[in-house]
């Protein structure tokens, strides 16, 4: 797990910046990451203990819950929008329209 895990946080503070304009860049991935935090991340326990708990013990439920997760998560990852060839900070034109 910590293999997977720290490859996914290597490349996540670059990924998530390049997904929004330089105007709401810090709002936008902040909010990405913490709503994901708590939507994914808080209740994760809590559903894993009562799907093991529903299973009678048997963990299979809490592996198809965290399946689910990995296909959600892939699913949004292929979803992107590309940025490889966008500008990563404000052009002049965009810094004199906001004056």
């Amino acid at each position: 797990m910590a293999v997977f895990h720290n490859s996914m946080y290597g490349p996540q503070a670059a990924f998530f910046s390049e997904l929004f304009s330089v105007k709401s860049r810090f709002s936008g991935a902040s909010m990405g990451y913490q709503f994901g935090s708590i939507l994914a991340g808080g209740i994760a326990p809590l559903v894993a203990t009562a799907l093991l708990d529903a299973g009678g013990g048997s963990p299979i439920w809490v592996i198809v819950y965290f399946s689910g997760l990995c296909v959600v998560t892939i699913t949004c990852a292929a979803l992107a929008p590309e940025t490889v060839k966008r500008a990563m900070r404000e052009s002049r034109r965009e810094k004199a329209s906001v004056r």
